[in-house]
Order: structure tokens, then C-alpha cells, then sequence
């Protein structure tokens, strides 16, 4: 599956898929930043995070497989090619909704080079650091 940034009714919409095709998310809208996290899961994956809400403005599709390594939030690959989809938290906000990470390399590198990469430390100080001139196409 090409995954791309749809327009659809004047709507943009980045979309993103495993290596296999059989998982899929898309969310409504481009994100205005990426986050790129240092703590002990998120450095071993290598993913950028781009978020939102589960059946609010995300959209996930396929089946996964979860590792929880603690008790926040769940960690979802394919099932088949084990390609790291999102993660998503385990308990709903006060509106009912489901906050998602989505995994930005998911997507194809010319649908989110120009996105502004951020830096989390998630490691030492829990804290987003904001990279001026800093893009996903710096670490793809």
C-alpha cells in the first residue's frame, strides 16, 4: 500500500502503512510537529511520534500485536510483518477518547520530510525540547 497525504474534500489527511500492507492508520489533518523520544522503548524502536485520538482525528486498521511495558499505554505492530504501528493509551481522557501516537516512519518520506522534528527526553529530564530547523527528512 502506497501511503501518501490524501486531500479529500479540501481535507488533508497523512496516511501511513506497514511493510506489509495489513495494518494502517490515517489521520485527518497534517501535524504541525514530530517528536522524536529518547526514553528506553522509544530509542529501541526509532519511531517519530506524531498524536491524536483514537475515532476522533486517528484511524487505525489491521491487526496487532501489543507490548505493554507499563501501565499507560500499549505498544501495537502488525501482526504479520511486526512493523511498529502506534502506540495507545490504556484509559481514555475525561472526554472518553484514546490519545495515539502515531509512527510517522510509517509513512512515505516525501509525505512528512517537512514536518519540524522536536526532540523528548524521555530518558533523563521528561521534557520536549523544540529543534529549530530540524525536519523528519533530517532522520530519514
Amino acid at each position: 500500500m502506497k501511503t501518501t497525504v490524501h486531500e479529500q474534500n479540501g481535507t488533508r489527511e497523512l496516511v501511513g502503512a506497514c511493510h506489509c500492507g495489513r495494518c494502517s492508520w490515517h489521520s485527518t489533518g497534517v501535524p504541525e510537529r514530530a517528536l522524536s523520544c529518547n526514553c528506553t522503548v522509544c530509542r529501541r524502536f526509532g519511531a517519530l511520534w506524531v498524536y491524536g485520538y483514537e475515532t476522533d482525528d486517528v484511524f487505525l486498521h489491521g491487526n496487532t500485536l501489543t507490548y505493554q511495558p507499563g501501565e499507560s499505554l500499549g505498544f501495537h505492530c502488525c501482526a504479520y510483518c511486526h512493523g511498529l504501528m502506534f502506540w495507545r493509551a490504556l484509559l481514555p481522557n475525561d472526554q472518553g477518547l484514546y490519545r495515539v501516537g502515531l509512527n510517522l516512519r510509517m509513512a512515505e518520506p516525501e509525505a512528512v520530510n517537512a514536518i519540524p522534528l522536536d526532540r523528548f527526553d524521555g530518558l533523563n529530564h521528561w521534557q520536549r525540547e523544540t529543534c529549530v530547523g530540524r525536519f523528519v527528512a533530517d532522520v530519514l
